[in-house]
């Protein structure tokens, strides 16, 4: 490192690990009979990647939901999933912006070594920058909350909301090969899952079953949220009869894409099996 030649030696579990999954990689695409007369009862989202500037006024809690892919013995978190859950109180709305793992950010490498990336950034800058580039990149002008989960988490997380399929549902969310083609559609796959997710299960959280849901969901993630917050967010919006309107809830992709996103039933045990297969 004294000398002046100014190439790097890069680790090669290090590369491995930054770039893209091998499972991904390797996955076989399989053509089912029928699977055209499925695609043609999935609906579109022509919205979600375009450049639409919407002004709110009034408070505003940015969460950030952050799947994390960390491998045996390597001290990195790369950040595979990148989401904001943004809370408008005063509205009644909630805006899940989400940005693809591989979003150009300059990590400071080379741009042959295809390092320069969001989801490397998280594994080198550590948690706090990362939350200021999400943040960036998001349009936001700051992350409040952060909650982090890995492989483990997922699946309890998963299996809290009640899904019996917990690993074919993780493998749904995580593939970009079958589903579109691309990390846009997985993002875009994983923000409907959120917000399906909280449809479904408003009504439970405003109930005693509710906050065990809560505290659990917490203790199974790496965050820095209570109950004492996530009540007062549900509460704001409960005023405001936010869930009588599925309309409430906006899926922005950024940095946006002018492509139309495909809307999968992920509340459905037989679409997860059909598009796992």
């Amino acid at each position: 490192t004294n000398n002046s030649d100014t190439n790097h030696i890069y680790s090669k579990d290090f590369i491995e690990s930054a770039l893209t999954e091998n499972d991904s990689i390797n996955e076989k695409i399989i053509h089912y009979s029928n699977i055209e007369e499925f695609e043609r009862s999935v609906q579109i989202d022509s919205e979600a990647g375009k450049n639409i500037r919407r002004v709110y006024q009034g408070r505003r809690i940015n969460i950030a939901i952050t799947g994390v892919d960390t491998r045996l013995g390597d001290s990195y978190k790369h950040a595979d999933a990148n989401h904001v859950i943004s809370f408008l109180l005063d509205s009644g709305k909630i805006e899940i912006i989400s940005i693809p793992r591989d979003t150009y950010v300059d990590c400071g490498y080379d741009d042959t070594t295809n390092l320069n990336k969001l989801t490397v950034y998280r594994a080198i800058q550590g948690r706090n920058a990362y939350l200021d580039e999400l943040a960036r990149i998001a349009e936001l002008d700051k992350i409040h909350y952060y909650v982090e989960f890995g492989f483990s988490q997922a699946i309890g997380l998963i299996e809290l909301l009640g899904y019996h399929n917990a690993h074919s549902t993780l493998k749904v969310l995580r593939s970009r090969v079958g589903l579109g083609g691309d990390d846009y559609q997985r993002v875009y796959n994983q923000a409907q899952f959120i917000k399906q997710n909280i449809i479904k299960n408003w009504s439970l959280l405003n109930s005693f079953p509710g906050n065990l849901l809560i505290r659990t969901g917490l203790v199974l993630s790496d965050n820095n949220l209570n109950t004492e917050i996530i009540n007062e967010i549900k509460n704001e919006l409960n005023s405001r009869n936010f869930i009588n309107n599925p309309d409430n809830i906006k899926i922005k992709v950024k940095p946006p894409i002018p492509i139309n996103y495909k809307i999968y039933d992920l509340l459905n045990p037989e679409t997860i099996s059909l598009l796992s297969k």
